[in-house]
């Protein structure tokens, strides 16, 4: 038995729906064309649209580990000047005088 995945509607005849199904040979189209060539325009924009879904995420995925990988960066950046403003603090008031206001630990 054949799953319905989507139905798409005809480019040349607005009234009719194609139906795009998984069965078990794979994926088909009920269109005339696919039952030609076992291929047609439906089933290709079915899948690119998967392809450009794939694509984007992994757009943002580079996009996230890129700025995670700045922000440990800055979080880097930030360790270094808080342990030196306590290393200048115990040399000035031979103590560490704690982070100033939006440095804590």
């Amino acid at each position: 038995m054949s799953e319905v995945l989507k139905y798409v509607p005809s480019g040349s005849s607005p009234c009719v729906t194609y139906q795009i199904t998984r069965g078990p040979y794979g994926l088909q189209c009920s269109c005339p064309g696919f039952g030609y060539r076992q291929d047609c325009r439906h089933l290709r924009e079915f899948v690119g649209e998967l392809d450009e879904l794939i694509a984007e995420c992994r757009r943002v995925e580079a996009e996230y580990f890129e700025e995670r990988e700045r922000q440990e960066e800055t979080l880097a950046r930030w360790r270094e000047l808080r342990d030196r403003i306590e290393d200048l603090q115990k040399l000035v008031f031979g103590k560490s005088e704690g982070v100033p206001r939006g440095f804590r630990r």
